[in-house]
């Protein structure tokens, strides 16, 4: 019996339809290939490329690196963000911290500014209702101080409305 004939669940894959890792390059490979591309001719290039399975972008960033820092340019870098140290954490961690203090503070003196506002607002309509108060006693009081006058002058029987609504009305006759 054959494996594709024996009833055996292996599913053997195909090579070519694997998924293809990045290829990641030495120091020494990268200056090898730099010193090697250098060394064609025009027009000989491309085809390098292709036979080495390069990109140019890779070539001129290999060499920029060079340039900049030497044979510890082409030294392979560890992929992602570089860890920050733990002071460099802690900087960024109280300067979250400090923005969001401010806002706070920003938002708690707009509402000491909002109280204060309501509070004059308040006091204001409070004193105003407080002077209509007083006004509307001393109203009441002149009002029950005349009622009391009157009164009082009707039981003297003195008509004040006769007598200070026109001159010498309301005057009693002089007794004889």
């Amino acid at each position: 019996m054959t494996p594709e004939t024996s009833g055996s669940t292996e599913i053997m894959p195909d090579p070519g339809l694997e998924k293809r890792t990045r290829r990641r390059f030495s120091a020494a490979e990268k200056l090898r290939l730099l010193t090697e591309a250098e060394g064609l001719a025009h027009g000989e290039q491309g085809a390098w490329l292709r036979r080495n399975g390069l990109y140019a972008a890779q070539l001129s960033g290999w060499r920029k690196q060079q340039a900049s820092h030497g044979w510890e340019g082409l030294q392979p870098q560890a992929p992602g963000r570089k860890a920050g140290d733990a002071r460099d954490r802690q900087i960024a961690s109280l300067q979250r911290e400090n923005s969001h203090l401010h806002r706070r503070a920003e938002v708690a003196e707009q509402l000491v500014e909002l109280q204060r506002k309501v509070f004059q607002r308040v006091e204001k309509a409070q004193q105003e209702r407080r002077s209509w108060f007083v006004e509307h006693v001393a109203a009441q009081r002149r009002m029950l101080g005349k009622r009391a006058i009157e009164r009082r002058a009707d039981g003297l029987g003195i008509d004040l409305h006769a007598r200070f609504a026109a001159p010498g009305a309301g005057r009693q006759p002089a007794s004889q």
